[in-house]
């Protein structure tokens, strides 16, 4: 079977924020390029886990 994949933060799923992080159809998370003055090290410095599980 298909695995179920979620992208977590700190144990919760990661909420996309316009043109800065977005997690695509296909679970990849996406952070946008961005210029210094847009650095958020509440988005940058986190760490992000990939979860995956199935039926079996």
């Amino acid at each position: 079977p298909h695995p179920d994949l979620q992208i977590k933060e700190d144990g919760s799923a990661v909420d996309n924020i316009a043109d800065l992080v977005t997690v695509l159809a296909n679970n990849t998370l996406y952070f946008h390029p961005f210029q210094v003055p847009r650095f958020r090290a509440d988005v940058h410095k986190r760490s992000y886990r990939c979860l995956a599980s199935n039926a079996l």
